[in-house]
């Protein structure tokens, strides 16, 4: 997924005076992420995120959504990102 390292920020708060001095940090308060859709395969906790097919899950690519929104205002934008669930192999040796 593109988008930089977390923490994800807003531009604006990430403008610079002509002093070189930060002067819009966290102008656009706080920013809540969320994954889409919610079904429990996919996770969101803190910074990470975590894949956790239970068996009956299909082999093939999953949509997923990551979802941003500026808390104080409600506005959100969101990136979609592919999940590729591979066929489950299982071995048997009987000797």
């Amino acid at each position: 997924m593109a988008g930089g390292n977390f923490p994800w920020i807003d531009t604006v708060g990430n403008l610079y005076s002509a002093e070189d001095v930060l002067v819009g940090a966290g102008v656009c308060g706080e920013v809540a992420f969320t994954v889409e859709p919610n079904d429990g395969v996919v996770k969101l906790v803190g910074d990470t995120l975590s894949w956790s097919p239970m068996l009956d899950i299909v082999p093939g690519d999953y949509t997923y959504k990551i979802v941003g929104t500026l808390v104080r205002y409600g506005i959100q934008s969101s990136v979609d990102f592919t999940v590729r669930a591979l066929p489950c192999e299982t071995e048997l040796n009987i000797n």
